[in-house]
């Protein structure tokens, strides 16, 4: 149970960390930042005109994981709505070097952890081969490499 304490403490640094820089970058680049209230890894955000506003929700792993968690829930079918206004920032801390940083679109990554887990569930006759009833989904870099340091897309 220690140990599970340990990890989780470890997981909710890793995570405030992240946020932390995110929230740096965004008020580099002239963004005003909130803070979601009773929310560990949300954001509101405004362009410094006043004329866009955007929700950033943030992911963190740190230098010992290989992929970004979240679940596949967070997935939309390609029919169900989403919000435009909505991005996902990744961020990689890792061992040595400068975190990096992955600014997706909402709706993009939305329909993406869908697709590959409709994908990876037809590769298993319709149901996770271990763990049936889990919801836990892993973004990998190569999904979104290409949109590292895609700050412009914010229309700041």
């Amino acid at each position: 149970m220690n140990n599970q304490k340990n990890g989780y403490a470890a997981s909710r640094e890793t995570g405030s960390r992240g946020l932390s820089l995110v929230v740096a970058e965004l008020r580099k680049r002239g963004a005003f930042v909130e803070k979601e209230e009773g929310q560990t890894n949300l954001l509101l955000i405004r362009s410094a005109d006043g004329a866009r506003a955007y929700t950033i929700r943030t992911k963190t792993k740190g230098p010992t994981s290989h992929v970004w968690q979240t679940q596949t829930t967070e997935g939309r079918k390609p029919e169900e709505p989403v919000d435009a206004n909505e991005f996902w920032v990744l961020v990689d801390l890792p061992k040595t070097g400068e975190p990096m940083f992955y600014i997706i679109p909402g709706p993009w990554l939305r329909r993406n952890i869908y697709e590959t887990h409709k994908s990876y569930l037809e590769k298993h006759s319709g149901e996770r081969p271990v763990t049936p009833d889990s919801t836990h989904h892993s973004v990998t870099l190569d999904r979104v490499c290409d949109y590292e340091n895609r700050w412009d897309l914010l229309l700041l």
